[in-house]
């Protein structure tokens, strides 16, 4: 249900994601992550969060928090289709 472009659109106007795609030239771009890197094995991936980011609440952004969305995501059954092949990530890691 959460898939298509209608329900996509509407989920933007509540989570923000660590990086975009530029529609003008389907590059990756930077959204709460300033910057990422991939690993030689192509399955390690850091990203390194934009400072300054705060929820609605007023508290930090953190790679916390991060994980914790990423780990829901994966084991929540209504966030599975937001994160595609959930069961490819197979660890997540603060540093």
């Amino acid at each position: 249900p959460w898939s298509d472009e209608a329900s996509l659109v509407a989920i933007r106007q509540i989570f923000e994601t660590l990086v975009e795609v530029d529609p003008a030239t389907s590059k990756v771009t930077p959204a709460l992550a300033s910057s990422w890197q991939t690993a030689n094995d192509g399955a390690t991936w850091t990203f390194t969060l934009r400072e300054g980011v705060r929820f609605h609440d007023g508290s930090a952004l953190d790679a916390a928090a991060v994980a914790a969305s990423f780990d829901r995501g994966r084991t929540t059954r209504a966030y599975r289709a937001l994160f595609g092949d959930a069961s490819a990530v197979q660890s997540i890691q603060v540093v």
